[in-house]
């Protein structure tokens, strides 16, 4: 046995359960006391009968989704299966540090209720839209412009964001239509609903000093972290899509008019994505107004990979809630993994082991209840014991409260489980413990 920060678990190698299924290798990340539901695992081992498909990897916050499970990383060759992405193209996770700025959760509170979801979206044409969804590198400029306070993020803005690239003018003309891009403008800058969520954060712990300084981050710092994505701006591109390859069994070949066409929507989608990170960080520090702020991570975890092997062979790294990490021990890639609602996140980075995933680990804890089940047993727990045995003891600003009984704390996975697998199976370490302080949801 080893220990991991006081607790006894199984070396590492035993942290990878296989199985084959139809000829394709599934592999799971799980240790002895992490639930996993039966029906993610089902899905899961379905995923292995698509198309060419040749591996699966089920991450420890895997759970069902909507027909392919999420937590979960398919790599598939000759093929690009766009279900196993979902519709929320380029969702994924923004952290960034205010360092040692001093912040009044109930205050800040108080403010963000009055005006934060009395939002009309960005103030732009539809063909400056376009363009700023084509090219991510005129991103300072237009941020500058539109924040004049906010100089040091406007300047960072296109630079830590995964997978974020510039595309050819006029790319998505045939994809994305004016009418398209006003609405979508409108939107630009909001959470969504769902599990999405802004968090202000403070550095509870370090569990590695070496590595936060390396970042930056100190005990007491100030942090924030965004989960959000491409909204209904990529949701209606990727129901485009589906529609389109209806008849394709789900599985696009190389050669297909709409491989290309996938990829042309992902990378809009992505982008899109990344700006709305950035535009609510704009937004919040429009309130708080920090001394200084340090974008560390912006990473999707709804995307796909093209990898070339050759000139007939390409393989397609799909990942579905699942964020990118790769192992460096002279530049760590930099992780950060949300824990439910009024309970602990954790600021990592890639471990030894995260090749075996498929350079990928985790993207949070993973639910443990269906929306409908949380609802009604945190709406009886919130009668019984208040709304903070529901939300925590951190400040909260939601514009549905009904959503608040969905994605209590307690829907989901226990977080030191979930945390105590993944680097047991040398995915991640552990740097920072961060408690949240303020949330804020739609």
């Amino acid at each position: 046995m080893e220990k991991i920060h006081g607790r006894d678990i199984m070396p590492s190698a035993d942290f990878f359960t296989e199985s084959i299924v139809n000829g394709v290798p599934v592999h799971l990340v799980r240790s002895p006391d992490l639930w996993i539901e039966g029906t993610g695992l089902d899905q899961l081992r379905a995923v292995a009968g698509l198309d060419g498909v040749v591996e699966v990897i089920g991450l420890p916050d895997l759970q069902p989704g909507r027909g392919y499970p999420i937590g979960s990383v398919t790599l598939t060759r000759n093929r690009l299966i766009p279900v196993l992405i979902d519709k929320d193209i380029g969702c994924g996770m923004f952290f960034a540090s205010f360092g040692e700025t001093r912040i009044n959760p109930a205050k800040i509170a108080k403010k963000l209720s009055g005006r934060f979801f009395s939002w009309d979206g960005i103030s732009v044409s539809p063909s400056g839209f376009r363009d700023l969804l084509e090219h991510p590198t005129r991103w300072p400029c237009f941020l500058l412009e539109a924040f004049p306070d906010c100089t040091t993020v406007s300047t960072q803005s296109d630079k830590k964001a995964y997978g974020v690239k510039d595309m050819d003018s006029g790319a998505t003309a045939d994809l994305v239509s004016d009418e398209s891009l006003e609405s979508s403008a409108r939107i630009m800058g909001t959470i969504g609903a769902g599990n999405h969520f802004i968090e202000i954060q403070k550095v509870a712990e370090l569990k590695d000093a070496g590595l936060a300084e390396r970042f930056g981050i100190q005990e007491g710092n100030s942090c924030i972290t965004i989960h959000t994505g491409s909204r209904s701006f990529g949701y209606a591109l990727a129901e485009r899509i589906f529609w389109e390859a209806k008849d394709t069994g789900k599985s696009l070949p190389p050669d297909s008019p709409l491989w290309r066409r996938y990829l042309t929507i992902m990378q809009v989608a992505m982008n899109f994505a990344a700006l709305n990170r950035l535009i609510l960080l704009l937004r919040i520090l429009d309130v708080i107004k920090p001394a200084f702020v340090r974008i560390i991570l912006d990473k999707p975890h709804n995307s796909a990979e093209v990898i070339s092997l050759d000139s007939e062979s390409v393989q397609v790294l799909h990942r579905k809630g699942a964020a990118p990490a790769h192992f460096n021990a002279e530049s760590p890639d930099p992780v950060i993994i949300p824990g439910s609602m009024g309970n602990e996140s954790w600021f990592c980075v890639a471990g030894e082991n995260v090749p075996k995933a498929l350079n990928s680990v985790n993207h949070g804890v993973g639910r443990k209840w269906m929306r409908s089940v949380a609802a009604e047993k945190l709406r009886r727990k919130a009668q019984e014991k208040g709304m903070r045995a529901v939300t925590g003891k951190a400040e909260v600003v939601c514009n549905d409260p009904n959503h608040l009984f969905e994605e209590g704390g307690a829907s989901y996975k226990d977080v030191e489980s979930v945390m105590v697998c993944a680097e047991g199976a040398g995915l991640i370490r552990r740097v920072a413990r961060l408690d949240p302080i303020l949330t804020v949801r739609e």
